[in-house]
């Protein structure tokens, strides 16, 4: 969670200028992850300036964490309108871009740390929304006998 607010600090001006509006769903007593977090931040940081651009004036992100068996979970969602289901398998690739001035590298990074921290990230269209979800193994504590 608080990696989530620190990425959330780091975008609210850009969110604010744009007239969207950030949301928090954030779990309370989430159990803790073994991360890199500046490696996270970076991750959540992509995917949130993804979403900002893919979001239209008074727009909307949701940042959520909760647990979710053996792991915990961060999404960011946004009313960007979705991804065009073609290029849905693409997105996490090498140098595959939608953008003009984009270099195509930032999913693929993205997904790539989540991979490194014996994770996943995934993303789901919904109709008019986009929610990019990174799953981290939470610790388990041993129980000792």
């Amino acid at each position: 969670n608080k990696i989530v607010e620190s990425v959330v600090a780091l975008i609210e001006n850009q969110a604010a200028a744009q007239t969207v509006s950030i949301k928090l769903q954030l779990s309370e007593n989430l159990p803790q992850a073994e991360v890199d977090n500046e490696q996270i931040k970076q991750v959540l940081l992509n995917l949130a300036i993804n979403s900002l651009q893919a979001t239209a004036n008074s727009g909307e992100l949701v940042f959520r964490s909760f647990e979710d068996g053996v792991f915990c979970v961060i999404e960011i969602e946004d009313s960007g309108g979705g991804i065009d289901e073609k290029i849905l398998p693409k997105i996490f690739d090498p140098f595959f871009t939608t953008k003009e001035k984009g270099v195509g590298l930032g999913l693929s990074i993205a997904y790539k740390i989540s991979k490194q921290h014996n994770g996943n990230l995934s993303v789901r269209c919904l109709p008019g929304k986009t929610v990019f979800s990174l799953q981290l193994p939470r610790i388990i504590e041993k129980i000792s006998s």
